[in-house]
């Protein structure tokens, strides 16, 4: 439950998927992104993502090292969220 409870404070603004295999998890700004870094909600959201992943795998195929979990902020002079949206 404290993982949930931390989570919901470090809410992102998107989550976008790839085809990499990779998830693109994005802030509001640079002080949401710090905050969640500074509380270990990185390593917190890393943990439920492979978790889920994990336990809706019905072929028995994943593995947490073919799944990348990138996490930004809207802030970033390179992002690019039509990229992101638009990726496949």
């Amino acid at each position: 439950m404290d993982r949930i409870n931390l989570l919901k404070k470090i809410k992102p603004r998107h989550v976008f998927g790839s085809s990499e295999p990779a998830y693109h998890i994005v802030y509001q700004d640079q002080k949401s992104f710090e905050g969640c870094e500074k509380s270990g909600g990185f390593d917190a959201i890393k943990k439920v993502c492979h978790d889920v992943l994990h336990s809706n795998d019905l072929l028995c195929y994943y593995a947490e090292d073919k799944v990348t979990i990138k996490i930004r902020h809207c802030e970033e002079k390179d992002i690019n969220l039509y990229g992101l949206s638009r990726e496949d």
